[in-house]
């Protein structure tokens, strides 16, 4: 994923990044505001839902959809 960094969150050790105008939080990285950065997010670290969920410990949530499904053989 193409993103760009939106700000800086030392306090918490995080970096925010922007994503077509959507939020991803991750630990800190070395990049000041504005730079552009590329994202990979596992499979094994993604939750689906119909919904916008809450009160569960999954930080990062996008809306989004799910073109196609592989399965382990």
């Amino acid at each position: 994923l193409h993103a760009r960094v939106q700000r800086q969150l030392p306090e918490y050790a995080l970096t925010e990044l922007d994503i077509a105008g959507q939020r991803l939080t991750l630990p800190q990285i070395d990049a000041p505001s504005g730079t552009p950065v590329r994202v990979r997010v596992r499979a094994r670290d993604v939750a689906i839902a119909l919904a916008r969920v809450d009160g569960v410990s999954i930080r990062n949530q996008f809306q989004a959809r799910v073109r196609h499904i592989d399965t382990d053989p």
